[in-house]
């Protein structure tokens, strides 16, 4: 009996001995997630700072962007309208510029006509001939100088013709 209990003692104290080595083990396993758990939570606490910088320097991009693109925005509209003005204030010149052409082109011809017919007058006042006819009667040839403008008027004409032009 008594070898049965030291036999009995001796499996228990080595069962014993089995468990408490297995606890010291769990317990240090415990420890060691412990560990791990606390490095985890920092971890995690740096990555939620992290994160929270990131989308507070998004957030501020974001915003850059969108001031930036109202600027651009708001450039590229008085860009546009500026464009607009000139190309009208252009399309405004050139039908100017057309017309002046125009009348340029009809007081020439008018100065050319009224030089042919000062040229005229002059060789009527010499006793010249004008289109192949001699010129006879005296009376005549005075009322036709009369008629014909001097180049002081001509040019007082032309002068006036371009101003009303240019005030038109």
């Amino acid at each position: 009996v008594l070898e049965e209990k030291s036999l009995q003692e001796t499996e228990s104290k080595s069962q014993l001995t089995v468990i408490l080595k297995e606890k010291e083990t769990a317990l240090q396993q415990i420890k060691e997630l412990e560990r791990t758990l606390e490095d985890i939570k920092d971890e995690c606490t740096h990555l939620r700072d992290e994160y929270a910088n990131a989308q507070e320097a998004c957030t501020n991009i974001s915003d850059e962007y969108k001031a930036n693109l109202a600027t651009i925005s708001q450039r590229l509209n008085e860009l546009t309208t500026e464009k607009t003005q000139v190309t009208d204030q252009l399309t405004q010149a050139n039908q100017e510029n057309a017309e002046l052409q125009t009348q340029l082109e009809r007081i020439s011809h008018e100065l050319a006509v009224t030089k042919e017919m000062y040229e005229q007058a002059q060789l009527k006042a010499k006793g010249g001939l004008v289109n192949g006819t001699a010129f006879e009667e005296e009376s005549k040839k005075e009322n036709d100088l009369n008629s014909i403008p001097t180049s002081n008027e001509v040019e007082d004409a032309v002068c006036m013709e371009i101003d009303n032009v240019l005030d038109d």
